[in-house]
């Protein structure tokens, strides 16, 4: 009877080594390819590139020349833009990265000059061909490529633009309602504050012990430890120093994510003094469509 008992002990073992092996990682929902952040890219560069050239051309003198050279955007970052000047004359944003964009295009085109439409053409086959090398096995950017910082912008508003579209709401909230309610938390302070944007995860992960290690995957919770779960996790990341701090605007994220639709509730924080001091408060859940998300606030020197 022993002999049949541990016969079954091993046979369960193994059924379960099986089964947590066979766990599909953590899927983000905001996985974008070049093409998108190209899109992304072009109509970033391009606005800013119709500011600032109008602004410059009324301030020369010179409207209605559509004509961009190193020299001129090199004028954009030196004058004060965006901030200085006339509020009558258009407004010039981003001057320094569409600097670095235009400068780059035309070296790697080998012209002083081009037309504005030429250049906004430019500006997606940039995003293309500097991407490129810069993506996972299944054509979706490699966040942890080393790819340009000048496209950190256009990767993150593609991502949240994809994530808007597959999100599936869980309870009454939607992603519009998760973000906009969160951004104005801390909005006085000057800590980092930031939203994981979801994961999708493997259903047999939820009730597994594999979870944690599941979420470390999908998120950043490196150096942090485990504090709490359930009502409590949100009750203590909300109070949390260098957190929300009792914020009354986290009040109305609060009371949804005690919805029956969030599945589960963690509270993560760490932090130290030396060398630089920094500190990190996150919360995270997995909904009823076992997608996992979460918030973060902390201090970094």
């Amino acid at each position: 009877m022993s002999s049949i008992k541990l016969l079954m002990g091993l046979c369960a073992s193994i059924l379960i080594l099986q089964t947590a092996a066979g766990m599909s990682d953590p899927v983000p929902l905001g996985q974008v390819t070049p093409a998108e952040v190209a899109v992304e890219f072009q109509k970033s560069m391009s606005s800013s590139l119709k500011g600032c050239l109008a602004r410059w051309e009324k301030e020369n003198n010179k409207v209605g020349q559509n004509l961009i050279t190193k020299e001129i955007v090199s004028q954009f970052r030196n004058s004060g833009y965006p901030n200085g000047g006339s509020s009558r004359l258009p407004h010039c944003q981003d001057a320094y990265d569409l600097g670095d964009a235009v400068i780059a295009m035309l070296k790697r085109r080998g012209k002083t000059s081009v037309h504005t439409r030429t250049m906004v053409r430019w500006f997606k086959e940039m995003a293309l061909e500097d991407l490129a090398n810069h993506i996972d096995s299944n054509g979706f950017i490699n966040k942890k490529a080393p790819y340009s910082l000048l496209f950190y912008g256009s990767i993150n508003r593609a991502e949240n633009q994809k994530v808007e579209k597959t999100f599936k709401v869980p309870g009454s909230m939607n992603y519009k309602f998760l973000r906009t309610t969160w951004n104005k938390v801390g909005s006085g302070t000057t800590l980092d504050q930031g939203f994981f944007n979801p994961v999708q995860l493997d259903p047999a992960v939820i009730e597994s012990d594999q979870l944690f290690s599941h979420l470390r995957k999908a998120f950043d919770l490196r150096r942090i430890s485990y504090v709490s779960a359930g009502f409590t996790a949100i009750e203590d990341f909300w109070n949390s120093h260098e957190g929300p701090e009792g914020d009354k605007e986290f009040a109305p994220l609060a009371t949804a994510l005690k919805e029956t639709a969030i599945l589960k509730r963690f509270y993560f924080a760490g932090g130290e003094e030396d060398p630089f001091p920094w500190s990190r408060n996150i919360l995270i859940v997995v909904d009823e469509h076992h997608q996992a998300w979460g918030f973060y606030m902390g201090y970094s020197e």
